[in-house]
């Protein structure tokens, strides 16, 4: 349950962030407002889930969901707490105590029933993440005790197999006690923070609206801010979008990438599934052999499938298959000496990498 708060090595792009320039550099992650909000050309409503890339946003899905905590479950779907009770089916209502589960579709499922959990009654969820294996990340809103431990408003807790762990202590970490975490997101080494009014956090001046990541002891570091963010708008959660992962390489009896020809001077391709259980489509990309870094997209979807025909268009070609969700692409597999190849220079999607499946 520790694994957040891990350091791991980090995609080149937030290297460069970390290093002290952020300009030029946008970052991507879904977000929502406490109240209708002004952002950029978009007028966004406090049910509404928001594509932010640097100041460009854009409407992403209508949720119908007052939302209080927001984050991406690694198979697409949003993970969200209301923001106060929200009408269900057959006359139940979702608290904010709860978790509710979205599709694209706007299906909506009971994914944590907080009552039942142990959450007492007057607490609220307002900061959400999730990981790779099931374990949910969550702060709450009020000092709030379960089965004896008591976790402050700024505090991350860890939900894994019924049981509510401390993974992160916030007063220890010198958050001030005037300060409350209203946006959590684990996808990085992280975690990504955001908080409800302006803190002081060591050197690091948060304003709310900014992510700022926590780099160990004593260590922040702001990775985004919007300077036209409405003063009078609170950013109620964000996510980041889920990594993406690579397809297998025959490794351990994994099911390799295969070319074969086939009819019509065809070829078929064929891999086995992403490591990644956010990704849910395949791009392909052919390159000459001895030009390995300059490969160029054939296909930026192959609609899910995980075997496609193509039709060359050059001879001494090689092949890369990578996969992708919804906003981002993952590995382009490893050179020989296990790093990673780099993106191609026409790569269809940003690319974030999910590491704990390279």
């Amino acid at each position: 349950m520790t694994s957040m708060l891990r350091r791991r090595a980090l995609p080149g792009a937030l290297l460069a962030v970390l290093a002290g320039s952020s300009a030029g550099w946008a970052m991507t992650y879904h977000l929502a407002v406490d109240v209708p909000a002004h952002l950029g050309s978009v007028d966004a409503t406090p049910t509404q889930i928001v594509r932010s890339r640097g100041t460009v946003y854009t409407l992403e899905q209508e949720t119908g969901i007052p939302i209080g905590a927001l984050a991406q479950l690694p198979d697409g779907r949003w993970l969200i707490a209301p923001s106060e009770p929200a009408p269900g089916t057959g006359g139940i209502f979702f608290l904010p105590r709860d978790l509710v589960a979205v599709d694209v579709t706007g299906q909506v499922t009971v994914y944590l029933d907080g009552g039942a959990a142990g959450i007492p009654p007057g607490t609220a969820i307002d900061a959400l993440a999730a990981g790779s294996s099931g374990e949910i990340y969550l702060s709450f809103d009020v000092p709030t005790t379960i089965l004896g431990q008591t976790f402050g408003p700024s505090d991350i807790v860890a939900l894994l197999g019924g049981v509510f762990t401390l993974l992160w202590d916030a007063a220890g970490e010198g958050v001030p006690a005037y300060a409350n975490l209203v946006g959590l997101d684990a996808t990085y080494a992280g975690p990504l923070m955001t908080f409800d009014v302006p803190a002081t956090l060591a050197a690091t001046e948060a304003l709310p609206g900014d992510l700022i990541s926590w780099e160990g002891t004593n260590s922040w570091v702001l990775l985004s801010r919007d300077p036209s963010w409405p003063a009078y708008a609170r950013l109620r959660d964000f996510a980041l979008p889920p990594p993406g992962g690579t397809v297998p390489d025959g490794q351990s009896g994994s099911v390799p990438l295969t070319v074969m020809p086939a009819e019509g001077g065809t070829l078929l391709l064929s891999w086995g599934d992403s490591c990644s259980p956010g990704d849910t489509d395949y791009e392909v990309y052919e390159g000459i052999i001895g030009s390995f870094t300059t490969p160029a997209p054939i296909l930026c979807t192959t609609g899910g499938l995980t075997s496609v025909a193509i039709a060359p268009r050059s001879v001494n070609a090689f092949y890369i298959v990578v996969p992708r969700n919804s906003l981002v692409e993952g590995s382009y597999g490893t050179r020989s000496d296990g790093t990673q190849r780099p993106p191609s220079p026409f790569a269809c999607l940003e690319q974030t990498l999910a590491l704990a499946c390279q």
